[in-house]
């Protein structure tokens, strides 16, 4: 889906202010990387694949031809003092520009060149923090010996052609919807996910039918996979975890807590050596957090942090209770009410992208066949087709009675699109009178938020249990 979308979306970026750049990563070689990035080449908009450029070569064709930069193995773009950094993170923007001298001794004269195009990234590992924010990200695995794909060939062919002239057709016939549609309101993604997806979002809800739903269901399991938070983030949810509902806590203990974890950055923060109470302050310092003298009953007043001055920061980078797994071992309920449950599984049920829709060609005439292949014991990040699949509607696959509808007004508030000027309906569960949205997770204990997705019922051996879609993993 995200891979369509994209692809669609450079045949009429234009359109847009922003647009958003694709990441496609692999842990390792041969795991098809290179592949999709040919295929990315042969049916984008006037796609350019280079495995590296140069600073005026970026800008400089970027400006003149406004192409789509399909640039692999790209080491050099990790480089945080390559002067191309810059150009590349200020280019998903439409005002981003380069401004270079040009001429020689009193004729040189300034020009502004523009970044802006669309740019697909492929490497082994993972992006600069920065490109990453900027970045839908796509990850690569290696298929397993059995595992049975189709081939797809490097050349150009009749079918590259007949879906490059169907984008064209299809972004010249609704450009001017594109460009005057409504701004797209998203809950349950950060400001930049929503930056990154609501090209693709209007584009799918342009398409008509199915497609809409499909994209936020996209938008909300590809943006949980995001880049790690800094250093400076990841101490706050550590801090929570370890200060708990205690009113302070002394620095020493602090730092025992933190480096405590074996599997945490702070046990060997720096050379090897665990954290010191110099190198926490020196993190929490961008936060307006500095230690103090504490009274702690029964202790001796020592330096340390008190609670109180930590929760601006908690609520603004830390909105949920969940973030960043910084929760205990669960005491939810399990089958038989003994209060402490282990862990049922360790593969989640998921439903792959199966696309069969028809082409695109004539907005909503030709959009409305969709449909959802179902595995049933696959990997949330398992694209791969199985070797059986059955067709099913998204309605009675994947989300029960959830319905999609292309028109905004009454897309479902579940999946966080919530229609302009339209109070969000609250579905009611079928238990009584508790609604599905303030259902709180019997993994976590928290509702729904933007990191794990919607709390949503779930059956094990004929039980049901109310878990987000990320702690369904966990049960």
């Amino acid at each position: 889906m995200a891979f369509a979308l994209w692809t669609l979306h450079t045949w009429c970026f234009d359109c847009f202010d922003i647009t958003p750049y694709l990441a496609i990563t692999s842990p390792t070689r041969r795991c098809g990387k290179t592949l999709l990035m040919t295929m990315l080449y042969w049916l984008c908009c006037r796609a350019k694949k280079n495995d590296s450029m140069s600073k005026a070569s970026i800008y400089r064709s970027v400006e003149a031809e406004r192409p789509t930069l399909v640039l692999d193995e790209v080491g050099w773009v990790v480089d945080q003092k390559d002067e191309r950094q810059g150009i590349l993170c200020g280019g998903f923007e439409r005002l981003g520009y380069v401004e270079i001298c040009e001429g020689e001794g009193a004729d040189i004269t300034t020009k502004r060149y523009s970044t802006y195009s669309p740019k697909a990234f492929g490497l082994i590992g993972r992006l600069t923090a920065t490109l990453m924010d900027r970045s839908i990200a796509i990850a690569m695995r290696r298929k397993t010996a059995g595992e049975i794909v189709e081939r797809l060939r490097r050349r150009d062919n009749d079918e590259h052609a007949e879906l490059r002239q169907k984008c064209r057709r299809w972004a010249d016939d609704n450009a001017d919807a594109l460009k005057t549609a409504p701004d797209m309101v998203v809950t349950g993604l950060d400001d930049r996910a929503v930056d990154c997806w609501e090209p693709l979002l209007i584009i799918a809800r342009q398409a008509g039918g199915e497609w809409l739903g499909r994209a936020l269901y996209a938008a909300k399991v590809l943006s949980s996979e995001r880049d790690q938070p800094p250093p400076g983030v990841e101490v706050l949810a550590d801090i929570r975890k370890a200060i708990g509902g205690d009113d302070a806590m002394r620095t020493a203990d602090l730092l025992k807590a933190l480096n405590s974890d074996p599997e945490r950055p702070w046990v060997e923060w720096k050379n090897g050596k665990p954290l010191t109470a110099k190198q926490l302050g020196a993190l929490l310092r961008p936060f307006a957090i500095v230690s103090e003298t504490v009274s702690i009953r029964g202790l001796a007043d020592a330096k340390g942090y008190k609670r109180v001055r930590f929760e601006d920061a908690w609520q603004r980078y830390l909105p949920s209770s969940d973030g960043f797994r910084d929760f205990e071992t669960s005491k939810r309920r399990n089958a038989d009410e003994t209060g402490t449950s282990a862990h049922f599984r360790n593969v989640a049920e998921d439903i792959g992208d199966g696309s069969k829709t028809d082409d695109l060609s004539h907005g909503h005439a030709g959009s409305d066949v969709s449909t959802f292949r179902n595995s049933q014991n696959a990997r949330e990040d398992d694209f791969a087709a199985p070797e059986e699949e059955r067709d099913a509607t998204i309605d009675d696959a994947t989300f029960g009675a959830a319905t999609f509808s292309d028109d905004a007004d009454t897309a479902p508030t579940e999946f966080g699109l919530v229609p302009n000027d339209t109070p969000a309906q609250v579905e009611q569960s079928d238990d009584g009178d508790i609604p599905a949205c303030l259902r709180r997770c019997e993994q976590c204990g928290a509702p729904s938020n933007p990191n794990k997705g919607s709390v949503m019922p779930r059956d094990f051996g004929g039980i049901q249990h109310w878990l987000h879609e990320r702690c369904d993993f966990e049960f």
